[in-house]
């Protein structure tokens, strides 16, 4: 196989600057379009709840009942089970 010549060493190195400077337009082209043409969504829906709501739903899992309440429960059950 004869050695290339200088011409064709030169003419390949232009193709493979052509096809990278191709690829990496095409990345850029290709990723503004999927950013215009992309499914739109609400930032503000993902945004994460107020000091007000986070409030209230710690507000709701908080026991309603007090220590109390319960201890009286208890001893009603143990007495409901002594009688059996």
């Amino acid at each position: 196989m004869p050695p290339k010549s200088n011409k064709t060493r030169k003419r390949s190195r232009i193709d493979e600057s052509a096809a990278f400077s191709g690829f990496v337009l095409g990345l850029l082209v290709g990723g503004l379009l999927a950013l215009f043409r992309g499914p739109r969504f609400d930032l503000r829906a993902l945004r994460p709840p107020s000091g007000e709501t986070l409030r209230s739903a710690a507000e709701a899992l908080k026991p309603r009942d007090t220590l109390k309440q319960s201890i009286e429960e208890a001893k009603q059950a143990a007495r409901h089970r002594a009688r059996r």
